[in-house]
């Protein structure tokens, strides 16, 4: 009894260690009994990843956005006559866009003003050496002359009426005063008394009339020849002023050039600025509408504009690097910060991620791409991108 006790002892404990071994082998193979830290270490280390890196929505913008070109608010109804641009063209500063039809008449109005300034420049050279002054002189000395004859032919013209009236008055008095004791009497009517009463009443009123004439013509061209005398003797008086005036004249017709010219540039549509040709609006033949006549864009130099959270743009600094990716671009873009704009408003930009808040407020932050970058994308202005900001070195 006591030899198989010593052999059974030991099988026995062989056999539980195996049996509880199984569920140990498994529970470290599952990492049951792994280290805490180094789950708690992963997690930071994926905390750290999400704060380096801050996402937001964008879109693609040429710099200083799209400009659009019209004509000038002087000539509202003008038509383009000629169209020197077409889409996609790439055009210098001061390049000329396009020539309204309206030219012609500004060339007409350009070149007469030159002429009238020649005229005014003839006649300052006239007054400095005093021959202006002769003609004028006489000129001023016949319009005297024909103001007297005129005062003389009208008063005697005025005077013979009223002689020719008091005549016919005397005699339509005498015959009434005939015909007044004869109605009385019954030799003649009423009626016919009456018809002669009333051709002496007309005279009278006509006769009124002819010395009120005189009256007024003996009053107004006295003055009107004293009035022309006093021009006359300025005109024989030599003054500086005279010089003066006509210089004056001269400045006058030369800024009517100047602004002649001014107005034939404004009929030339040119260019603002160094850009390409996005669209146009108003072609040859048409009115200028009010999407003006083409829209530019710099787009040798184009960016980003990213929409952060307001939360978030504290973290956003100039100079930092970002990526810009989007499903029509072969590849990712890449670009830094340039500037954070400082007015917060609504997003502008929509995901088709119904989770996201259409009211959240967001600050623009302006990405210059690369140069090769740009090129790529320079057809693709206001496309949607995805922006991912690394605001950690």
């Amino acid at each position: 009894m006591k030899l198989e006790f010593r052999w059974t002892s030991p099988l026995v404990a062989i056999f539980i260690l195996a049996i509880a071994g199984v569920p140990i082998y498994l529970l470290l193979r599952s990492g049951f009994f792994s280290t805490p830290v180094e789950e708690s270490s992963a997690n930071s280390v994926s905390v750290l990843e999400q704060e380096e890196v801050i996402s937001a929505l964008g879109r693609i913008s040429p710099k200083d956005e799209i400009i659009t070109v019209s004509g000038s608010s002087a000539f509202p109804n003008a038509r383009v006559a000629r169209l020197f641009v077409k889409e996609g063209d790439r055009i210098r500063r001061g390049q000329t866009i396009a020539i309204l039809e309206n030219i012609t008449q500004l060339q007409a109005t350009v070149e007469q003003a030159k002429i009238d300034a020649k005229l005014v420049q003839a006649r300052l050279d006239r007054v400095q050496t005093g021959d202006v002054k002769q003609g004028q002189l006489a000129a001023q000395e016949a319009r005297i002359a024909n103001l007297e004859a005129q005062f003389q032919g009208e008063v005697a013209i005025q005077q013979a009426q009223i002689d020719r009236l008091e005549a016919e008055i005397n005699s339509a008095r005498n015959d009434f005063e005939t015909l007044a004791p004869l109605a009385e009497d019954g030799a003649i009517s009423q009626e016919y008394l009456n018809q002669s009463r009333l051709q002496l009443e007309i005279l009278v009123e006509q006769l009124d009339a002819a010395k009120a004439v005189l009256n007024k013509i003996n009053a107004t061209f006295p003055s009107q020849i004293l009035e022309a005398q006093a021009t006359l003797d300025q005109l024989r008086e030599v003054r500086p002023v005279d010089v003066r005036i006509a210089r004056t004249e001269l400045e006058s017709a030369i800024a009517a050039v100047s602004r002649a010219e001014a107005d034939l540039a404004l009929a030339y549509i040119r260019s603002p600025l160094d850009a390409q040709v996005l669209k146009i609006n108003t072609f040859a033949g048409e009115s200028i509408r009010n999407g003006g006549i083409v829209e530019l864009a710099q787009t040798q130099q184009m960016y980003a504009i990213a929409e952060v959270y307001e939360t978030d743009i504290g973290k956003i600094r100039p100079g930092q690097k970002a990526i810009i990716t989007s499903g029509i671009f072969p590849r990712e873009l890449s670009g830094i910060v340039e500037a954070i704009g400082s007015q917060i408003g609504k997003r502008d930009i929509l995901s088709n991620d119904p989770t996201l808040d259409i009211d959240v407020r967001i600050i623009e932050v302006k990405i210059r791409l690369e140069p090769e970058d740009s090129q790529q994308v320079s057809h693709f202005i206001n496309s949607q991108v995805e922006v991912k900001i690394y605001i950690t070195e």
